[in-house]
């Protein structure tokens, strides 16, 4: 574990001397998903199970995924959703974990780190600010409610939580958090949305960790199957970035994206043309990732065979058209008169050297 305090007292360093690296948005947010994976390694911040002593109705359990999603990566929040003992017909198994599923994936939409596929498109456009997703919470709660009144009708419960070891994730030295984690993690949240550093927010964690004595907590979620996964997709991004950029321009720009993004909005977001309107380019993203199971990477997690993707497409694909409806119905009615209040206040998104709408 030497090695992680001496890698962070290196980054840090670099940091602070101004010697850093200039990050690509590829490579900053391979560095961002360390960073979210390796703080929730060093917290085990857990999926809530009571609320004032109670047990969680059923219908909040899209609600809570969709909302802690914005502040760990969606395949975080289902490493846990999907530890959740069920009580009831499979078919509706399968349809809770598509509805945690997808509020997952657009509940992570409320800040620009909390979706892997969105996070390299909101930094094409500089937005790396609390605020910067702020206009999509309004048709995101709204779904998020949809979503719950649809697992309210299911016919489970949720018996129990297993502890993140029970599927040989977790740690013999940290699987339950305490009040300090969480102290720890809404710290390390407020590092990042501060400093707005990738590289130094990740120096900062490891060299935390290493003092701390924390250093294997601190990998062993990064160690997952599912986080391997979307690390060797964002590395293959960084490497065909540059020569597969204008291929994706003249064939895949605009409404043509969902072609790419529906067979792996990972990949397809890494390395997405851009059009200069990020609102629409959000939409065709954050719908096409909906579709299939594949697409969104962490449905492999939790549908493993041809049979539970069918099932989750009979689910996926009519919510990824009202989400499509709903999302566009809001940029195209409410937003259009909030828009002018609202960059009034916070800088305009924008992006450099981008293709015309097709």
């Amino acid at each position: 574990m030497l090695f992680l305090g001496i890698l962070g007292a290196a980054l840090l360093w670099l940091a602070w001397s101004d010697r850093a690296p200039h990050l690509s948005e590829v490579q900053e947010t391979i560095v961002l998903v360390i960073f979210l994976g390796g703080l929730l390694g060093l917290t085990r911040i857990p999926f809530p199970q009571r609320i004032f002593g109670r047990p969680l109705p059923l219908w909040t359990y899209p609600v809570i995924a969709g909302l802690i999603s914005g502040v760990m990566d969606s395949f975080l929040v289902l490493l846990l959703v999907g530890l959740a003992d069920l009580a009831g017909p499979v078919r509706d198994h399968l349809k809770f974990k598509a509805y945690a599923m997808i509020g997952a994936l657009i509940g992570g939409l409320t800040l620009y780190f909390g979706e892997v596929y969105m996070l390299p498109l909101a930094l094409q456009y500089g937005m790396r600010s609390w605020y910067s997703l702020l206009p999509l919470w309004v048709p995101i709660l709204v779904f998020l409610g949809i979503l719950g009144w649809l697992c309210s009708r299911l016919d489970i419960r949720v018996v129990g939580m297993r502890p993140l070891e029970a599927n040989g994730n977790g740690h013999p030295k940290k699987t339950h958090a305490d009040w300090f984690d969480v102290v720890e993690f809404i710290a390390g949240i407020a590092l990042l949305l501060t400093l707005h550093d990738a590289l130094l927010c990740l120096g900062v964690l490891l060299a935390y960790a290493w003092i701390t004595g924390q250093g294997e907590d601190l990998i062993d979620v990064l160690k997952t199957e599912m986080e391997v996964g979307v690390m060797i997709l964002l590395v293959i991004a960084a490497f065909i970035a540059g020569p597969i950029e204008p291929l994706l321009q003249q064939y895949f720009a605009g409404w043509w994206a969902f072609i790419p993004s529906t067979i792996n909005g990972v990949l397809t977001g890494a390395i997405f043309p851009v059009s200069g309107d990020v609102w629409r380019d959000t939409l065709i993203l954050s719908t096409a990732v909906l579709l299939t199971p594949v697409s969104s990477l962490v449905g492999i997690m939790l549908f493993k065979t041809w049979a539970d993707w069918k099932a989750y497409m009979r689910v996926g694909i009519p919510l990824a058209v009202v989400w499509f409806v709903l999302l566009w119905a809001w940029l195209a009615g409410p937003w259009q008169a909030l828009e002018p209040l609202f960059y009034r206040t916070f800088p305009t998104p924008s992006v450099e050297h981008v293709a015309p709408h097709p």
